[in-house]
């Protein structure tokens, strides 16, 4: 296994240029309350409940081991990479903010790995150029199973938002293993939250949210042109207690898997359905020419669904991960929830929970975004798995789980 600043050989990082995020509301970088307190230990977890069949345990990624006062508690905002049996999870990591020179050396992008399969896991420890690493983690497995990490220092092919003139969502790209970068340009998108993804013959699509909408827009030459500028959704935002910034940023996966439906894409992202706040998905069967409307992942209405996370399958089935408050409609308790599509997304299966012990979500002290601005997921041949922020222990720890149905 081979970890790296450097990232990303035919997969795309959605990032923050450091340009002007001082002075914008439109910022999405991590920040610290300097006067946080050190948080009270919860004394208890709400109850377990037995998982599904084919849903694996839930197991902590980082550990919990906090600054000399008591804060850093916080680890959130989650990505994952697979290869083999070789998992690695980063994460937003608040100990950066409060303790960075206590041993080990605490850095705004954390990262644990794994040997055996995501069973357990080791804290990674500071990466090189440590002082240089922002947060907003990203990851993802070369063709030769090389993983690669990369935060808001760089990439090989990279998205994301200039809060500084000219603005809007631009692209960089490497053609020497991150040696180098051409002058990078402009996609065309604006707004902030850009994600973008490959198609089966190289075709590369980035989506981003520009105000009350999902923007769509695509490269046939490697980034080197794009097309016109589709709204492909519309977004409206809604509170989600116990977070202290929900951004409703999408995500894109494209079926690559050579089954009936490779060349698929899937879109997801939340916002408010029928007075509720939901997960939808919606989906382009001709390369992004024309696109369905949204429909719910969810199919069940009260409570909150949030932060959908999308990946499909080597049996080309659509795998979506998401936030759940329907077992506790109008509190903060929290589960992860997991739907399946086996018809391009057409359908998808009843919902099932894959979290044992539920959270209890609450704003804290230590700053934003306490629950991060996303999770991350993956699929692995037929095994979706998943990294996301868990309060079970009374605040944010990165958590790992996976299903193979």
């Amino acid at each position: 296994m081979t970890i790296s600043r450097a990232a990303l050989i035919s997969v795309l990082l959605s990032s923050i240029s450091m340009e002007g995020l001082a002075n914008t509301e439109s910022q999405s970088i991590p920040f610290a309350n300097p006067d946080a307190l050190p948080q009270p230990k919860q004394q208890f977890r709400l109850p377990q409940s037995k998982l599904t069949p084919g849903v694996s345990p839930n197991v902590r990624c980082n550990n919990r081991v906090t600054c000399s006062d008591g804060r850093g508690v916080t680890q959130s905002e989650t990505a994952l990479a697979i290869s083999g049996d070789v998992v690695v999870c980063g994460y937003n990591d608040f100990r950066a903010a409060y303790c960075p020179n206590e041993a080990p050396g605490y850095q705004w992008a954390g990262w644990s790995y794994s040997s055996d399969g995501g069973a357990t896991f080791t804290d990674g420890g500071p990466l090189p150029g440590r002082t240089s690493h922002r947060g907003d983690p990203w990851l993802a497995t070369g063709p030769d199973g090389t993983i690669y990490f990369v935060d808001i220092c760089g990439s090989i092919y990279l998205t994301y938002t200039r809060f500084g003139g000219p603005g809007g969502i631009w692209i960089h790209k490497s053609d020497d293993g991150g040696l180098s970068f051409d002058e990078g340009r402009s996609v065309g998108l604006g707004g902030t939250g850009s994600y973008p993804a490959i198609g089966p013959n190289g075709e590369l699509y980035v989506v981003s949210q520009a105000g009350s909408g999902i923007a769509f827009t695509r490269s046939f030459d490697g980034g080197q042109t794009f097309g016109p500028v589709r709204n492909i959704g519309g977004v409206i935002s809604f509170q989600v207690p116990g977070c202290t910034r929900h951004l409703q940023v999408p995500q894109i996966a494209v079926d690559t898997s050579g089954e009936p439906n490779t060349g698929n894409i899937y879109v997801v992202w939340d916002t408010v359905v029928a007075g509720n706040g939901s997960a939808v998905i919606v989906t382009s069967i001709d390369g992004g020419d024309s696109w369905s409307s949204p429909m719910l992942i969810n199919d069940d209405t009260p409570g909150l669904h949030f932060y959908p996370t999308v990946s499909v399958d080597s049996l080309g089935r659509v795998n979506v991960f998401f936030y759940d408050r329907r077992e506790n409609p109008g509190t903060n308790i929290t589960n992860l929830y997991f739907a399946q599509s086996t018809d391009g997304g057409a359908t998808f299966s009843p919902n099932i929970s894959v979290t044992d012990t539920p959270s209890l979500w609450a704003n804290g002290t230590e700053g934003a975004p306490n629950y991060g601005d996303y999770i991350n997921s993956v699929s692995v041949g037929t095994k979706a798995c998943v990294a996301y922020a868990d309060g079970r222990d009374g605040d944010p720890d990165a958590y790992f789980t996976c299903v193979d149905l």
